[in-house]
């Protein structure tokens, strides 16, 4: 696994304790948090449970707007870990 890889999944980890903590986001189901960032339920039990190895960038992308995290600045890290 690179180290692209480990971030990546590092970032879906974080994303999904961010969505359901009560005192952050606070989403409630995985329905939820689908209908918000425009995907489907499974999409995010797969991303939520790990089954989901490698997720689309614009999968990432729609969850941290969804969470109300700011892409660009993670784009910016991503590139960095990418180029190491």
């Amino acid at each position: 696994m690179t180290k692209y890889q480990k971030y990546l999944r590092f970032l879906v980890k974080y994303i999904m304790d961010r969505a359901f903590d009560p005192d952050e986001c606070g989403f409630t189901t995985e329905k939820s948090l689908a209908d918000k960032a425009y995907l489907g339920a499974s999409t995010i039990n797969k991303l939520r449970t790990g089954y989901t190895k490698d997720p689309k960038h614009q999968t990432i992308w729609k969850l941290l707007i969804a969470v109300g995290i700011d892409p660009k600045v993670v784009a910016e890290e991503m590139a960095e870990v990418a180029a190491m």
